[in-house]
């Protein structure tokens, strides 16, 4: 899990669709497979967004207004995919924080 703020690209913020693009390049660029999506759009602006994984899932709620989302990242197999799964959202958010927090679960933990 992870809370990435003071992101430059509030853009993708504000706009669902905008994030779950985002999301689905950074979980294919560490190597996870999505197999399916879903966004909602709050008005004026923010969303949520959830992708399926077939290693699990990666969710993610934002806060324009704060240039802030909050993400969940689980994977059923290599920890590290999580991890870099985390680091390229951050890189096309142009995020300047990034608190994570690590939960081992299942067998992977």
């Amino acid at each position: 899990m992870a809370e990435l703020s003071q992101c430059a690209n509030v853009e993708i913020l504000s706009q669902s669709v905008l994030l779950l693009r985002a999301m689905t390049t950074a979980a294919e660029e560490a190597g996870l497979t999505v197999v399916h999506c879903q966004h909602y759009q709050f008005e004026p602006v923010g969303g949520s967004a959830v992708l399926l994984l077939s290693e699990s899932h990666f969710s993610a709620h934002t806060w324009p207004e704060q240039a802030t989302v909050a993400i969940d990242v689980f994977t059923c197999s290599d920890p590290t995919k999580a991890m870099n799964c985390v680091r390229v959202f951050s890189e096309i958010l142009k995020a300047q924080s990034v608190q994570l927090q690590q939960i081992p679960r299942g067998i992977y933990g």
